[in-house]
Order: C-alpha cells, then sequence, then structure tokens
C-alpha cells in the first residue's frame, strides 16, 4: 500500500487539479484500490482526499473509459506500475 500512496503523492493524485491525465490516473487507481485490494469507498477516498461519493462517481466513468485508446494511451505509466490483476491483495497489506 506504501508504494501507492507513494506514486499518488508524486503524482499529485490528491491535489484538487483537473487535468485530464491526472483524472484519468485516479480512475483507474479507483478500480485497481477497489478490485485488486478490496478497499471500501471510504478508505479510497481517505486516500485520495475525496469523499465516497467522487469515488464512486470516478469508478463509473472508468467502466465508462476503460476500453478507449485514448484513456489507456493516458494511463499506460499506471498500468504498467499497477497492473489490475497482477498483484494479489495479500501482498498488497493495508496498514489502517
Amino acid at each position: 500500500m506504501e508504494i501507492i500512496r507513494n506514486y499518488i503523492q508524486m503524482e499529485g493524485l490528491n491535489l484538487q487539479d483537473r487535468k485530464r491525465d491526472k483524472v484519468y490516473k485516479r480512475f483507474y487507481l479507483y478500480a485497481y484500490l477497489r478490485k485488486t485490494c478490496g478497499m471500501t469507498l471510504k478508505q479510497i477516498g481517505k486516500e485520495f482526499e475525496r469523499d465516497h461519493a467522487t469515488i464512486i462517481h470516478g469508478l463509473k466513468k472508468y467502466e465508462y473509459w476503460k476500453d478507449e485508446k485514448y484513456f489507456n494511451d493516458i494511463v499506460k505509466d499506471c498500468q504498467n506500475e499497477f497492473a489490475m490483476g497482477v498483484v494479489n491483495s495479500q501482498s498488497m497489506a493495508m496498514s489502517y
């Protein structure tokens, strides 16, 4: 989990920024944390300094955009770093 926290900080994904590349990376990481790590909406929101409703919106948008080439081009480095399904939840021990 510390790796993901460092990535969020390094990329500034927890800041109030609406640049498309940051928004798309947030969407990807919302889905990653939800599906791979089994985190709740509230836990994901805490990592990004957002509320659960924002996470729900991001997850819906991720489902909409996930098959689009433009979306995948933007989140390519994020996908390489955190490919869904590659890291199991046991190796991503949550520290709460």
